[in-house]
C-alpha cells in the first residue's frame, strides 16, 4: 500500500512536472514579430516558410501563473489563447480559443509555436499540424506534442459533443427531489457521457459541463416539455416496463446512431409523493390553497381521492411553511386548517375562512354570517363583527361593517374605524387610499391621513412623502405635509418604471406629459427637461430613451446622466444624445449604472431575437400579449424597450403560458439575442 502511494505521488508529480512545463516555456517566449510557416493540409510533415508574419503578445495574469497568448497575422485571423492553471477547469493545461477539442491549440518549446487541432482525443490523441512560429520546426515536433497530450490526457475534459464516434455509453439520471416518483409528476432529466478517451463527463443539470442543446431524448414512459429554456418530462408510471424507464439518446448531428439506457425507477408505490399527500388530507372533502394563479380548489373524488390532482398536490405542499402556512379543509360544509404533515391546527366549526401564509398567526374565519379573527389556538381576537373581510395586503386586512370600511393591523386588531365608503389596499410604501363622500384621499398605517380626502380621482403615491393628484383635469404633485411639489399642470404623471426598467433607477426623475409632449421633473422640485420630447422612457441607470424633433427632422437616442465621450470630455446631465432615424452613430458613451464613467456606446433602439432551434420558437414581448412564433433559423427585430418571454404550452398545444425571461426591458440593445424553439 505504501509503494503504491508512492507510485501515485509520483505519477502526480510526473505529469504537473508536464502540464507546468508548457507555462514556463511559454513565459520564456517575448513579445514581437516571429516567422511563419504554413502546414500541407494533407500532410502535415510537409511546411514551407510564408512571407507573411505573425505578431506575438504575451499577457501574465495574476501571480505570473495564467497567461494569455494573442497571435494575429495575415494568413490566420487574430486568435487569443488562456492557459487554464486548475486541475478542475475544462482543458488543463492546454492553450485553447475554445472548450472544443476541434479547435485550433497552441504548444510551445524553445525554438517553435505550434498552432494544431486535436482530430480525436484517446488515451492516444490524433492532432492536424497546422501553422509554425518562430524557427524552422524539428522533425519530431509531432511526437513531442502527442507525448505532453498523453500525460495530459487525463484532464481533458470537454464541455460539447458533436461526434457521436467518440461516446462509449450514455447514462441517463433523474433529476427529482426524491426516489419515488408519482404519475402526472414532473422531473429533469441528466445525462453522464463515458468517452472513448475513458473520461467520463456530465451534462450541466448533474454539474457537469456538457450542455444538453445538442442532443435528443425519447421516452415512451416520459413526455417533454419546454419550461423557459429547460425541458422537463412528464411521468407515465403505467408505461414502466419491469420497473424501469427506456431513455433513447442521440446527438442531433447523428440522428442514426442512438443509445440506450434503462433507468430502475420507484414509480406509485405507497411512498410516493402523491400517495402520501393524498392520505393526509384523505379524510377531508375538499382543499383550498393559494397559488400563483389565484385559489385553487381540490374535491375529492370517488375512488381515486386526490391522487388525480398530482402536481396540485405537489405545489400544495411545496410552498407550505409548517408552522404558519395552513391548509385550508373542509368537511360536512364545515372548514377548518391543518399544516402540511396533517395535524389538524383549528377545528372543523367554521362556515369560510381566509387562504394564506398565516406568518402573524392570525387567521379570518366566518361563523354566523359575521367575520372574526381568531389566533392558532382557535382563541377569538377580534369579534365576529365584520360582513367582509379582504386579503390582507403588505400587513394590512380592510373589513366592512355596515357598508362602511376600515383597516385590521397584522395582529388582527382594528386600527381604523369603519368610517369610510371605501379603503383600499395598503402598498409598500404604507399608504392606502381611501374613499369618503365621493371623495379620495391616503392615510398611512397609523390612520393619519396624510393626503386630504378633497380629490375625484385617487391620489397615486410616487415615493413615501410625494403622491400625485388630479383637479381640473390636470395632475400636480403634492408632498406629505400638503404642500405642493408641483402645481396642477401636467396631462399626465407617471410612476416611476412604470414604462419599463427599474424603479429605483429613475426614483430621482418623474417621468410627466404635457401638451402630447414628454419631460421629466426632479423630487426636489426643480423641472430637470421641460416637455420637448415626442417620446420618451424612464431611466434605467443612467439613460432614458427619447425621440425630439429638430427643425423638422425626426431623431432617437438617448437622454443622459454623467455621459463621457471616452476620451476624457464629461458632458452635463441632461445630454441629448440624438441622431436622426435614418443613421446609427456611436460617438457619445455612457456611464454604467453606478454612475461611473465606462466607456460603453450608445444604446441602439432595436435588438434581434434569433431561433437556433429546429422547431419553431413561440414568444411574446409583455407577460399577458399575445404570442407569436419564429421557425426553426428565422430571426427578427424587436423593440429595445420591450421584454422578451417564452410562451410555452399549456399542455393542450397553445403556447398561452408566459414562460422564462429570453431578454430584458432595455437589454442586449443592438445585438442578437438567441434563443432555441422546443417541440
Amino acid at each position: 500500500m505504501k509503494r503504491l502511494g508512492l507510485l501515485v505521488l509520483f505519477l502526480n508529480a510526473f505529469l504537473s512536472k508536464a502540464q507546468e512545463s508548457q507555462e514556463i516555456t511559454a513565459l520564456k517566449w517575448k513579445d514581437g514579430v516571429y516567422d511563419q510557416y504554413t502546414v500541407d493540409f494533407f500532410n502535415d510533415s510537409k511546411w514551407q516558410k510564408s512571407t507573411e508574419k505573425v505578431n506575438l503578445t504575451i499577457k501574465k495574469g495574476n501571480k505570473n501563473k495564467s497567461i494569455k497568448i494573442s497571435l494575429k497575422g495575415v494568413l490566420i485571423t487574430p486568435r487569443e489563447f488562456t492557459h487554464n492553471d486548475s486541475l478542475s477547469t475544462p482543458f488543463v493545461r492546454y492553450y485553447t480559443n475554445k472548450e472544443t477539442y476541434d479547435d485550433y491549440k497552441v504548444y510551445f518549446n524553445n525554438n517553435t509555436i505550434v498552432m494544431f487541432t486535436v482530430k480525436k482525443m484517446a488515451a492516444k490523441p490524433e492532432i492536424q499540424l497546422m501553422y509554425f512560429f518562430g524557427q524552422a520546426p524539428q522533425n519530431n515536433i509531432k511526437e513531442e506534442i502527442l507525448t505532453y497530450l498523453e500525460q495530459t490526457s487525463s484532464y481533458f475534459v470537454p464541455t460539447s459533443i458533436y461526434e457521436s464516434k467518440d461516446i462509449e455509453s450514455i447514462t441517463a439520471k433523474i433529476i427529482s427531489e426524491t426516489d419515488e416518483l408519482s404519475s402526472g409528476t414532473y422531473i429533469e432529466l441528466g445525462l453522464i457521457f463515458k468517452m472513448k478517451s475513458g473520461m467520463e463527463v456530465q451534462s450541466k443539470n448533474l454539474g457537469g459541463n456538457i450542455d444538453l442543446k445538442n442532443f435528443k431524448i425519447s421516452s415512451d414512459q416520459l413526455k417533454e416539455y419546454l419550461e423557459g429554456k429547460k425541458s422537463v418530462w412528464k411521468v407515465d408510471c403505467s408505461k414502466t416496463i419491469n420497473k424501469e424507464m427506456e431513455i433513447i439518446v442521440w446527438l442531433i448531428y447523428s440522428p442514426n446512431d442512438k443509445f440506450k439506457t434503462l433507468i430502475p425507477v420507484k414509480c406509485d408505490t405507497e411512498n410516493s409523493p402523491v400517495v402520501i399527500q393524498g392520505k393526509i388530507i384523505n379524510e377531508y372533502d375538499a382543499v383550498i390553497y393559494n397559488s400563483e394563479i389565484g385559489n385553487v380548489t381540490l374535491k375529492k373524488l370517488e375512488g381515486t381521492g386526490y391522487s388525480t390532482y398530482p402536481n396540485a398536490l405537489k405545489e400544495l405542499f411545496d410552498k407550505k411553511n409548517i408552522e404558519t402556512d395552513l391548509i385550508r379543509v373542509s368537511k360536512n360544509n364545515k372548514i377548518g386548517y391543518i399544516n402540511k404533515n396533517g395535524k389538524l391546527i383549528i377545528p372543523l366549526e367554521y362556515d369560510g375562512g381566509g387562504i394564506s401564509d398565516f406568518k402573524n398567526k392570525v387567521i379570518p374565519v366566518y361563523k354566523n354570517g359575521k367575520w372574526g379573527f381568531i389566533n392558532f389556538q382557535n382563541k377569538v381576537i377580534t369579534d365576529f363583527i365584520y360582513d367582509k373581510v379582504y386579503k390582507e395586503s403588505n400587513g394590512v386586512t380592510s373589513v366592512v361593517k355596515d357598508n362602511k370600511c376600515g383597516y385590521v393591523n397584522a395582529e388582527g386588531k382594528q386600527f381604523v374605524n369603519t368610517i369610510y365608503d371605501n379603503a383600499f389596499d395598503f402598498n409598500s410604501l404604507n399608504s392606502a387610499v381611501v374613499k369618503l363622500n365621493n371623495k379620495y384621499g391616503c392615510i398611512d398605517k397609523t390612520g393619519k391621513i396624510v393626503v386630504q380626502i378633497d380629490y375625484e380621482k385617487s391620489p397615486r403615491a410616487l415615493n413615501s412623502d410625494l403622491f400625485v393628484v388630479h383637479k381640473n383635469d390636470k395632475y400636480g404633485i403634492i408632498k406629505k405635509d400638503g404642500k405642493m411639489l408641483f402645481d396642477y399642470k401636467y396631462d399626465e404623471i407617471y410612476n416611476c418604471g412604470t414604462a419599463w426598467g427599474n424603479a429605483k433607477d429613475c426614483e430621482k426623475y418623474i417621468r410627466v406629459k404635457k401638451d402630447g409632449l414628454y419631460g421629466f421633473v426632479k423630487t426636489d422640485g426643480t423641472v430637470f427637461r421641460e416637455c420637448i420630447f415626442n417620446t420618451a422612457n424612464d431611466f434605467s441607470g443612467n439613460i432614458a430613451s427619447i425621440t425630439k424633433t429638430e427643425n423638422g427632422v425626426e431623431k432617437k437616442g438617448q437622454l443622459l446622466l454623467n455621459a463621457s465621450d471616452g476620451k476624457g470630455n464629461v458632458y452635463k446631465n441632461g445630454y441629448e444624445n440624438l441622431q436622426e432615424i435614418e443613421q446609427e452613430k456611436d460617438d457619445v458613451t455612457t456611464s454604467s449604472k453606478s454612475n461611473t464613467k465606462s466607456g460603453t456606446k450608445a444604446v441602439s433602439d432595436k435588438k434581434t431575437l434569433k431561433n437556433t432551434g429546429k422547431n419553431p420558437l413561440y414568444y411574446r414581448t409583455s407577460k399577458g400579449g399575445s404570442a407569436s412564433h419564429l421557425n426553426g433559423g428565422s430571426s427578427t427585430t424587436i423593440s429595445c424597450s420591450n421584454p422578451i418571454y417564452y410562451c410555452n404550452d399549456d399542455g393542450k398545444g397553445n403556447h398561452t403560458v408566459t414562460g422564462q425571461l429570453i431578454s430584458g426591458a432595455n437589454q442586449d440593445c443592438g445585438s442578437t439575442v438567441t434563443a432555441q424553439g422546443g417541440n
